[in-house]
């Protein structure tokens, strides 16, 4: 069993080759697990392939150039600490079958400035989005119902957010210390905010 992020740091791998595993395979230069079509690592030039349903913790973990990323269809979960660091990552699109957005996902990726997060994310884990320090504006779907202890702290960019009727639950430091944050509009249906 290789743990997720045993690739990290490991940029200029050209091509990755399974033989006979009962664990893994590869496809668009991407070692996935046969478990849970998890994506554990991708190599030079990958295509994140429409069979992966998770993508791995820490699989693009500090990717130095990585500047843009399209997350495909049939994704479910993107877990913790997929792309946290990825200093460079200006633009994610999640899309709508994603449910997940796991702990530290996107932690500290200080040139983040668009996140378009389709409808279909119910959780919004614990500072998946925080120190993202470029980050403008971000749009909460309405499918979202909980948004996480510090999920969006520090974003010292961020000015505008509006917190659908669908949200139930919001914990504590959500939005710690963005200290642009002009405007907040919570919808009715919020039962509990943290401390």
């Amino acid at each position: 069993d290789v743990p997720y992020y045993a690739l990290n740091g490991c940029l200029f791998i050209e091509k990755i080759i399974v033989d006979n595993s009962n664990y893994f395979f590869t496809e668009g230069n991407c070692l996935i697990t046969k478990k849970d079509s998890a994506l554990v690592y991708a190599g030079k030039d990958f295509t994140i392939p429409s069979s992966v349903r998770v993508i791995g913790n820490k699989s693009f973990y500090e990717h130095p150039s990585l500047v843009s990323m399209n997350i495909p269809d049939g994704v479910v979960t993107i877990s913790d600490q997929a792309f946290a660091k990825c200093t460079a990552l200006k633009a994610v699109s999640i899309p709508s079958t994603v449910r997940n957005i796991s702990r530290g996902a996107f932690f500290e990726c200080r040139s983040l400035t668009s996140v378009n997060m389709a409808e279909g994310v119910v959780f919004i884990g614990e500072q998946s989005f925080a120190k993202c320090s470029s980050l403008s504006e971000i749009n909460i779907p309405s499918t979202v119902n909980t948004i996480d202890v510090g999920a969006f702290a520090r974003c010292s960019e961020l000015k505008s957010v509006i917190i659908p009727s669908s949200v139930r639950v919001i914990n504590g430091g959500a939005f710690q210390n963005c200290t642009s944050l002009a405007s907040l509009k919570i919808e009715e249906g919020v039962r509990y905010i943290g401390i």
